[in-house]
């Protein structure tokens, strides 16, 4: 992807692709989305499984937070340990994870976010890469 400067424009209409996988699984959705561009970064809302998800990008960190039936939110900053919260149907907890590699790449069509983050549980690596598509 090349360099261009979005500031000052609208949401633009996207298509989201999620690509996961870890030792125990390998995933890859797609969903419609809204990619807006802000003065410090990016932000990105799209549907999955009829849950509200927006990602967000500012200062080099990813935050996720997925709202609906399942919820979800989860920061990553390289080099960084932070927390992931989870609930669902009035439970909820949480667990640490390491983000070891986070990539950010912007361009003209689109963005693309690659992370690699370790467990602090169990220890199992996970590949995450985020891409939003301008359509």
């Amino acid at each position: 992807m090349c360099y261009n400067d979005f500031k000052g424009k609208k949401a633009l209409n996207c298509k989201v692709t999620i690509i996961s996988s870890s030792a125990d699984f390998d995933s890859r959705v797609s969903s419609e989305g809204l990619i807006d561009f802000l003065p410090d970064g990016y932000e990105v809302t799209y549907s999955l499984d009829g849950d509200f998800c927006t990602l967000t990008v500012t200062d080099n960190t990813v935050t996720q937070k997925r709202t609906g039936s399942q919820n979800i939110f989860m920061t990553f900053s390289q080099g960084e340990t932070t927390l992931c919260e989870i609930g669902m149907n009035g439970f909820c907890g949480g667990f640490e994870i390491l983000t070891q590699k986070l990539t950010l790449t912007k361009g003209k069509g689109g963005i693309k976010i690659s992370l690699e983050y370790i467990s602090r549980v169990d220890g199992e690596k996970t590949y995450l890469t985020f891409i939003a598509a301008l359509v």
